[in-house]
């Protein structure tokens, strides 16, 4: 358990610093200035957003039957449904882009840097050491 919070721990310090040097709180913050930037914003992420269960699904069938390692990764996707008493993750993100005058229908096509994103987490959720995969989709 150790070793996965001390990964965990590794893997935000390594995100952090890679946000700090892109300064992409300060691009986001300038791009979503403007209904324009948010709506765009919304469109794109949305395919970046959507894929989280699927890479949950990708480590859980890793763990085979040793429900200390897929335990967090049902909690994931419990928490995804919404818990019962909220909204699905899904619902929430559908409902942001409503509020931002994008609707689903609008979103035909996935911008190619998200799907290389997306392909890119799968395959690490697939080859990484168990253990570095399970912290990274912990983060």
């Amino acid at each position: 358990m150790k070793k996965i919070l001390n990964l965990v721990e590794e893997i935000i310090a390594e995100e952090e610093a890679i946000l700090k040097d892109l300064d992409i709180e300060n691009i986001l913050c300038k791009a979503v200035h403007t209904s324009y930037g948010l709506n765009q914003f919304a469109r794109v992420f949305y395919f970046v957003r959507c894929d989280f269960p699927t890479l949950n699904f990708i480590i859980g069938e890793r763990c085979g039957v040793n429900e200390f390692l897929w335990s967090g990764l049902a909690k994931n996707l419990i928490e995804e449904l919404g818990n019962e008493n909220t909204p699905s993750h899904n619902q929430l993100y559908r409902d942001f882009l409503s509020s931002v005058g994008v609707y689903t229908e609008d979103l035909v096509e996935e911008p190619l840097f998200s799907f290389e994103f997306n392909e890119t987490w799968r395959r690490f959720c697939s080859q990484a050491p168990l253990e570095e995969a399970l912290s990274a989709i912990a983060v």
